[in-house]
């Protein structure tokens, strides 16, 4: 008698806690819906910035935001990030001014690096739905 109770309680122990855990939230998850969806420029673009006066990034509106920041990292992981904050969805950052934050985050004159961006909407910090590459030339040493 002992031992069918026991395994009851052990089963309805197991039930719980796969209840329990089922419900639980993944701290990796996000809210899709203030999610943003980048739409330019595309993964891996080129530019360089002497032949070109701007740079246009755009994105499809998550739901709540108002405002949004513009991440450049040098690292995919985004850490030691240059940032701009925006309203709206589009941001024609002029050539002059993505070379200023290219040198804030540290690299060289007429250097051609891989830079990584996303956008962050303004309600969630953490929304984001993908990080993109983009190669891009500095400007050359002003004389």
């Amino acid at each position: 008698m002992i031992m069918k109770q026991e395994k009851y309680f052990l089963v309805c122990l197991a039930m719980w806690m796969g209840f329990a855990w089922s419900c639980a939230k993944d701290e990796g998850t996000q809210d899709q819906s203030s999610a943003v969806e980048l739409t330019a420029p595309a993964n891996d673009a080129a530019y360089n910035l002497v032949l070109v006066e701007e740079v246009i990034f755009s994105w499809k509106s998550a739901a709540g935001a108002s405002a949004y920041t513009l991440v450049l990292s040098k690292t995919a992981d985004l850490s030691a990030p240059a940032t701009k904050v925006v309203n709206g969805n589009r941001l024609p950052l002029p050539a002059a001014d993505l070379d200023v934050m290219l040198d804030n985050l540290g690299i060289d004159y007429a250097a051609e690096a891989v830079i990584y961006w996303t956008i962050k909407p303004d309600n969630n910090a953490n929304a984001y739905t993908e990080v993109r590459a983009l190669k891009l030339t500095r400007l050359p040493v002003p004389v």
